[in-house]
């Protein structure tokens, strides 16, 4: 079962009733289908499930101290702390949807099918100077 988006949410749960008749018995359709394989079946990319992927991230952000050496006995040149943050931020015209994390495939261009969020991480570094 999978989740629902706000922008599907208005989606009946019993799926869509798409007319037409039987191939083998002639009858007309009586058959519900979820509309998620319903929009699948139709395999082509209309303008209502095209988003622009206008995007901006802060992919990276350092704040560094240099200890002094005249200050400690060190046994090296210099040293560095840093708090890094990696993947801080993210803003999308696209709402719930990465653009960076999208499928692609070379005929098929990039298509969103629920990959995960972009991972945080948030960390300290220490650099050295022999």
């Amino acid at each position: 079962q999978a989740g629902t988006l706000a922008g599907t949410a208005y989606r009946p749960d019993s799926g869509l009733l798409v007319s037409g008749l039987d191939e083998v018995t002639g009858q007309q359709n009586t058959q519900h289908v979820s509309t998620q394989d319903y929009f699948h079946a139709l395999a082509q990319i209309e303008e209502p499930w095209v988003y622009d992927a206008t995007y901006a991230k802060l992919r990276e952000a350092r704040l560094g101290l240099t200890l002094p050496t005249t200050f400690w006995s060190l046994p090296f040149e210099s040293a560095t702390l840093s708090l890094v943050g990696r993947n801080l931020l993210a803003w999308s015209r696209a709402g719930d949807i990465d653009p960076e994390s999208t499928v692609r495939a070379a005929r098929l261009g990039s298509l969103d099918l629920g990959q995960l969020p972009f991972a945080r991480s948030i960390g300290l570094q220490l650099s050295v100077t022999p």
